[in-house]
């Protein structure tokens, strides 16, 4: 499943087999918790809090921005800590990376050597973060001021991020039950 969650973002198409069936799952509950999150009226409320020139750009704004609000606030949510989660998983993803497609393997080689989902917590890496992502769109965007931007909404939006995370694992704990 974790494999899977992971390969949410690179595998697309229709499952049609070509991965083991616990991968395929976890690539189906990434979807469904993306279609879940891209509806939602508090991540909606959340993308109107920053400036119209912002909007195009505000789902991958405020993706980024809950994950370092989640990273700020894990043991919230889990008894184990985010360090062990980062390690546990981007070991588990490098030391199955035969099974990923070349550029996810890739990506989960550097995100292990930079243990980057325990760095979310670091405004100089979420900041970082979105200075990458600038790059990898191909029209002019306004990505590198996405930080700046979100700043004086950070308590808001952890409002927002704290009535919405235990939605979404509700969401994701009955999507496993039914899946």
């Amino acid at each position: 499943m974790r494999i899977g969650s992971f390969l949410g973002d690179y595998v697309k198409g229709r499952l049609v087999g070509n991965f083991d069936p616990g991968i395929e799952k976890g690539i189906r509950l990434h979807r469904a918790i993306d279609a879940y999150t891209d509806h939602h009226r508090i991540v909606k409320q959340s993308q109107r809090r920053l400036s119209p020139e912002f909007r195009r750009y505000s789902g991958i704004i405020i993706d980024i921005v809950y994950d370092h609000l989640l990273a700020k606030t894990w043991r919230d949510y889990y008894p184990w800590t985010l360090q062990e989660f980062s390690t546990s998983t981007l070991k588990e993803l490098v030391e199955n990376s035969e099974l990923l497609p070349e550029t996810a393997a890739y990506t989960a080689r550097k995100m292990q050597q930079h243990n980057s989902l325990a760095s979310y917590g670091e405004e100089a890496f979420v900041r970082n973060s979105l200075d990458y992502l600038s790059t990898r769109l191909t029209r002019s965007n306004p990505l590198r001021r996405a930080y700046s931007e979100a700043l004086p909404h950070l308590e808001d939006l952890g409002v927002d991020f704290s009535n919405f995370y235990p939605e979404v694992m509700d969401f994701c704990d009955e999507w496993k039950k039914l899946h």
